[in-house]
């Protein structure tokens, strides 16, 4: 008998990794058997021809998750491999009293695997989502066990909308499946992706973001929680004087400190942030990933008072906080089109309404730099409706009426479901 491996067989076992399904009903509900496969890269700290694994994702806190004892999973294929039909080992993990091992024996080599690494994430679209919708975390909170009585917790943080999971899953599987996901929110309606380890965010969150840099202010709130992190790893929080510095730090950090914190360390002098001078747009990957955090793709149907006649809007829109005002500015120079408007609650709008602009500018680009997550479904409609436009469908009754029905899908409707009653704007 003669052993067979794959030429990537490392990166193929990794995507071998069972789903436990809760979705079905009866005994598959309260045993947690796996019923369905599904994708995850899984963190390789030192790979040769085995990876560890053992990990939850997203599993009711009722239900008793005693996790069985990690297998290492070889590399190798079955010894009754063949050229023609090779065989993976698979490790199906699953509570401790259903614990079961299976063979892929039946399965034949995925004639899909070039597919599966093509959907991986570009690492500037990771940046640029990050931009938009991430966090760099640095929590303070008593301990009594510690020498100074406080412990120091990093997070990086991603929270969205559960119905955008399948991008926060993309991006664990970008960083190689370290982390978590969890359901956060009042109602459970938002899932985190959280990495919270000290060594996986040195060795795989900084690296990121020190190749591929943040252009949003989050950059400086990045360089403090670098600083926290190199003064961790120095141990200088386990003296008074170090655990001051990490909280004149914190206190430049985010939103700063809370009340608790203010009153616990009357001392602090928040450190002063550095400027963050480059706004200049690396690629077009980061516009993307930062659109697809902070981009609106909006329709506006108003009604004429004087002639009675509907007009309709396509708007394109970036919103940020004010002290990026610069970075929002240079979107102008970047789309060579639209504007910038201030709001009073210190928000700042790039915006495109001209309908040639949006179809001869904005739609190109992100057809050919693509979107993620539930926001590409609100720019396909979008796309739509300005079909609609440029061929001036909207000006009878049934292209209106069709330009209606698809925005009744769109944003905030597509996510809060049948809560839905068009509002058109008369003009005077």
């Amino acid at each position: 008998m003669r052993d067979w491996k794959l030429s990537n067989y490392e990166e193929f076992l990794m995507l071998l990794v069972p789903k436990l399904s809760l979705r079905f009903n009866g005994w598959n509900n309260y045993s947690c058997k796996v019923t369905v496969q599904k994708i995850y890269l899984y963190y390789k700290e030192k790979m040769e021809n085995y990876v560890s694994k053992s990990d939850f994702l997203l599993l009711p806190r009722k239900i008793n998750k005693e996790s069985v004892n990690e297998q290492r999973v070889y590399g190798n294929l079955c010894e009754k491999a063949t050229p023609k039909t090779p065989h993976l080992r698979s490790t199906l993990i699953d509570l401790g009293r259903d614990y079961s091992t299976n063979n892929l024996s039946n399965k034949k080599k995925y004639s899909t695997q070039t597919n599966l690494f093509s959907t991986k994430l570009n690492p500037w679209f990771i940046t640029g989502f990050t931009d938009a919708e991430g966090s760099f975390i640095i929590s303070i909170v008593k301990d009594p066990s510690t020498r100074t009585g406080w412990n120091i917790q990093i997070r990086f943080k991603i929270a969205l909308h559960q119905k955008d999971l399948p991008i926060l899953e993309k991006i664990k599987v970008y960083f190689g499946g370290v982390g978590r996901i969890d359901k956060t929110g009042k109602n459970r309606e938002s899932v985190a992706y959280v990495i919270s380890s000290r060594k996986l965010i040195i060795d795989v969150i900084l690296p990121h973001f020190d190749k591929y840099c943040l252009l949003t202010n989050k950059k400086t709130d990045y360089e403090l929680f670098k600083r926290i992190i190199e003064k961790l790893n120095n141990k200088e929080h386990l003296t008074h004087k170090g655990l001051q510095e990490i909280v004149n730090l914190r206190a430049s950090l985010n939103l700063g400190l809370s009340p608790e914190l203010k009153e616990a360390f009357p001392n602090t002098i928040p450190f002063v942030k550095p400027l963050n001078e480059n706004y200049t747009i690396l690629d077009p990957h980061w516009v993307a990933g930062f659109t697809s955090g902070e981009g609106c793709f909006n329709v506006v149907i108003s009604k004429s008072s004087s002639s009675g006649k509907f007009n309709v809007r396509l708007r394109f829109i970036i919103s940020q906080h004010s002290k990026d005002e610069k970075l929002m500015n240079s979107f102008i120079t970047y789309f060579n089109c639209g504007y910038l408007e201030k709001a009073n609650d210190g928000m700042v709008y790039f915006k495109v309404t001209n309908v040639k602009d949006n179809f001869e500018k904005i739609q190109p680009f992100f057809n050919k730099y693509q979107l993620d997550g539930i926001k590409v479904n609100d720019f396909k409609d979008w796309c739509k409706i300005a079909e609609l436009v440029i061929n001036k469908s909207h000006l009878n009754n049934e292209g209106l009426d069709q330009i209606i029905e698809i925005k009744k899908g769109m944003n905030k409707n597509r996510i809060q479901g049948d809560n839905y009653s068009e509002e058109i704007s008369v003009e005077s």
